[in-house]
């Protein structure tokens, strides 16, 4: 069975209804007019996600914008002079993460005392690694020319936004 975790489009509003959710609530009864969507469902049960739209972000005042629906991104606009576009790889921080910390925090706590049990360590750095994107510093690639086109990735194939195929799918944007 092909895992659909990964691939959660979540967006900040489904927080909420998908935590009351996981603690026991009825979002449909209790928060009717809620802006979001109840994902606890498709998380915890490994199932597509009932999302297939994100605002990543948008700024009328500075003309920039990013939106994915489904497997595509288009960008438009550019930021600081183009030093703010692309994609920069790891953040540095691939050592840093605290397995004990995370086992031992309120929430590793608070799991196990309903008897759900965290995996260990070695688990942890499985779970991480089988999530963890890799993009190659060298290789082809057709970058995104912000400052004069809106720009067009499939990030199934290029999470890394590496090659801009907006003129292979003008009907896409």
């Amino acid at each position: 069975k092909k895992s659909h975790i990964a691939n959660q489009l979540m967006n900040v509003e489904d927080w909420l209804p998908t935590l009351y959710s996981a603690a026991g609530g009825s979002v449909s009864n209790d928060l009717p007019s809620i802006d979001g969507i109840d994902m606890w469902k498709a998380l915890s049960e490994d199932l597509e996600s009932p999302r297939n739209l994100m605002l990543h972000n948008i700024d009328e005042s500075r003309h920039i914008a990013a939106l994915r629906v489904g497997d595509w991104k288009m960008v438009k606009g550019t930021t600081y002079g183009g030093s703010w576009d692309g994609w920069y790889g790891p953040s540095g921080r691939q050592n840093a993460y605290d397995y004990q910390g995370v086992i031992k925090s309120l929430a590793g706590q608070s799991l196990k005392s309903v008897n759900i049990k965290l995996p260990d360590v070695d688990g942890m750095r499985i779970l991480r690694q089988s999530v963890m994107v890799n993009c190659p510093q060298n290789g082809p690639r057709n970058a995104c020319q912000a400052s004069s086109q809106v720009c067009l990735f499939n990030i199934r194939k290029d999470p890394c936004e590496r090659n801009n195929v907006v003129f292979q799918f003008p009907d896409v944007v």
